[in-house]
């Protein structure tokens, strides 16, 4: 059961982590596509 527990807050730091870089990266080509639009 521990075991389990871990593994699952693991996971759940680790998507966490991955879905703050995806959304920062995101919003970064955002703002460059918008600037080269609006350019």
């Amino acid at each position: 059961m521990i075991n389990l527990l871990s593994t699952v807050t693991r996971f759940l730091i680790y998507s966490a982590y991955y879905l703050v870089i995806l959304y920062s990266f995101r919003n970064l080509c955002g703002y460059s596509n918008s600037e080269n639009s609006s350019h």
